[in-house]
């Protein structure tokens, strides 16, 4: 079984759908099956709660010592340099393919994305299920991909502020698939985000998977969070 990596797992998590997608809420609590589309997928996507432009690239400025060179505007050469406090810029982007599957951590948050929930009563069980699926998934991968690292956590909506900490180096490798604007706060999120080792270009668009035992942890809401 793949290992997956939680961070702040809540008691339960939601999936919301459009009516239109009602058919994959149907397989997820049905059959099992999910899709994990690309980092790409999202930030091309035209649904505009689901789009995001800077979907994959993580940005923070934190408080520091910012140092100036001063250089000769003739000549070019250093003529010293100055130290005061600024603002330090941290980025990153995701430079392997990572694919996604977003749930939200509220039931409000997840009818931002349609009215129809699954509810993902035992994450637990359901973080279990899909490491079992990605390992069943792997040998198919292709020749030099396989699954690097699985994350589960809550999505930070801090991107492009002002953070009181420098980001460590964990943090700032799961920035791009973890950090979205404050604009999107409303949705709560919290997502799995699968990275795979090898060529980005070799790797396929999405990730199909079927989790076994489904109803051990996961059922259908319908509209309004009732029973479907």
């Amino acid at each position: 079984m793949v290992e997956v990596d939680a961070v702040a797992l809540p008691d339960k998590l939601w999936r919301g759908y459009s009516e239109p997608d009602r058919v994959h809420a149907d397989a997820f609590v049905g059959a099992g099956r999910i899709r994990l589309n690309a980092l790409a997928y999202h930030r091309t996507n035209e649904d505009k709660v689901r789009g995001d432009p800077a979907e994959g690239s993580a940005r923070l400025r934190v408080p520091g010592d910012v140092t100036t060179i001063h250089l000769h505007p003739q000549t070019g050469q250093k003529m010293g340099e100055t130290t005061e406090l600024g603002l330090l810029n941290f980025s990153s982007e995701s430079l392997q393919a990572t694919y996604l599957f977003c749930l939200s951590t509220t039931q409000a948050g997840a009818t931002r994305f349609g009215e129809t929930l699954v509810e993902v009563f035992a994450p637990g069980r359901f973080l279990d299920s899909l490491g079992t699926a990605l390992h069943a998934l792997e040998p198919g991968l292709g020749p030099g991909l396989e699954v690097a690292v699985v994350d589960a956590l809550p999505v930070r909506y801090d991107k492009g502020t002002i953070a009181s900490s420098a980001p460590n180096h964990l943090e700032l490798v799961r920035l791009p698939y973890s950090q979205k604007a404050p604009g999107f706060a409303t949705e709560y999120e919290y997502r799995i985000a699968v990275v795979l080792s090898g060529l980005q270009e070799d790797a396929p668009r999405y990730l199909d998977l079927v989790l076994p035992d489904v109803g051990t942890f996961a059922n259908l809401l319908g509209r309004q969070g009732q029973p479907g």
